[in-house]
């Protein structure tokens, strides 16, 4: 077993318990952890478990791993993110009560939302727009575009940066690299009208991406978004 990184993945504004191994990137959220999100009973808790170890599909995306958390090291059985919503999907609708069965659509809706995309796959770009949007927010600009906050959610998800233009008017910034384009568009169209019902004004919507594919740069425009290519650089610094 590789080295594990305990993750915090974010999901209607709680936090998942997750690890991330260092030489797969991939990503195992805890099983119990889920069920909690759910609000099952430790009864149901111990089902699940049973049901994923016995499952031939599930089983081979879960693994028992000594996780540390708060100070404290625990073994408990993790599922790979990707295989949650196989999980949640068979999971029988019989046995919850309509709290648990809401809160189980809750978890399937984000699983199919385009903030789940970066856990399905085993690599660091998530990482990449993660440590961009921190290095703009630090630089307190893009651009002209003056930066007043990041990660701001909202009821259709969540922007990686909010500014403002010279003339006070919001901006709601997204980063992105190597990703469907038309997840993209459709998720800077939601990002557009929950900062507008959360702010009450308008708010311009700017992309920032690696890339210039013409049909994408066809659909930003005919939306009204604004879009900036990032070009990453190899700069050497003798320091010595």
């Amino acid at each position: 077993m590789s080295n594990l990184m305990v993750k915090e993945v974010e999901f209607n504004g709680d936090e998942l318990l997750a690890v991330q191994e260092e030489k797969s990137g991939k990503v195992y959220v805890a099983v119990t952890t889920i069920c909690d999100g759910i609000g099952l009973t430790e009864k149901q808790k111990d089902r699940q478990v049973s049901n994923i170890q016995k499952d031939n599909l599930l089983s081979q995306f879960s693994q028992l791993m000594k996780i540390k958390s708060s100070g404290q090291s625990r073994k408990c059985l993790t599922i790979e993110i990707k295989a949650l919503p196989i999980w949640l999907s068979s999971i029988n609708r019989k046995s919850l009560n309509d709290e648990q069965y809401t809160n189980l659509i809750n978890l399937l809706n984000w699983c199919l939302s385009s903030d789940f995309y970066p856990y399905k796959s085993p690599t660091r770009f998530y990482q990449w727009e993660g440590e961009l949007r921190d290095d703009l927010y630090n630089e307190g600009y893009f651009n002209s575009y003056r930066i007043i906050d990041k990660e701001v959610t909202h009821d259709y998800g969540r922007v990686d940066l909010l500014a403002k233009d010279v003339e006070g008017r919001l901006i709601g910034i997204e980063l992105k690299k190597d990703k469907n384009y038309n997840d993209v568009i459709k998720q800077c169209i939601n990002h557009k009208k929950g900062l507008e019902e959360k702010f009450s004004e308008m708010v311009k919507i700017v992309i920032c991406t690696l890339d210039d594919d013409k049909e994408f740069l066809r659909r930003a425009k005919s939306n009204g978004f604004e879009v900036y290519k990032y070009n990453r650089k190899v700069q050497l610094k003798k320091v010595v």
